[in-house]
């Protein structure tokens, strides 16, 4: 808790204790709930996001990493690096 508090000072025994495991956020765009992870550009040649990617991504994470990393590639991400 002591270390916790270092980072939310007022965090309190109470806010920790006696939740249950097993609640994750959804993704959800205008169609509805988002089943899969997705890459998107989010500052043109800065920012490249992956979102809704929960545990089950985790297998998929070296594929997800190949096409980070071919989309920083198309905007020259890496130039001058």
């Amino acid at each position: 808790l002591a270390r916790l508090q270092q980072y939310v000072p007022c965090l309190e025994r109470k806010h920790i204790e006696g939740w249950k495991s097993g609640v994750r956020a959804i993704a959800v765009n205008q169609e509805g709930i988002l089943d899969e992870f997705v890459i998107e550009e989010g500052v043109p040649g800065r920012i490249i996001n992956v979102r809704n990617a929960p545990s089950p991504a985790c297998t998929a994470s070296l594929q997800i990493a190949e096409e980070v990393i071919t989309r920083a590639d198309d905007v020259n991400f890496f130039q001058g690096l």
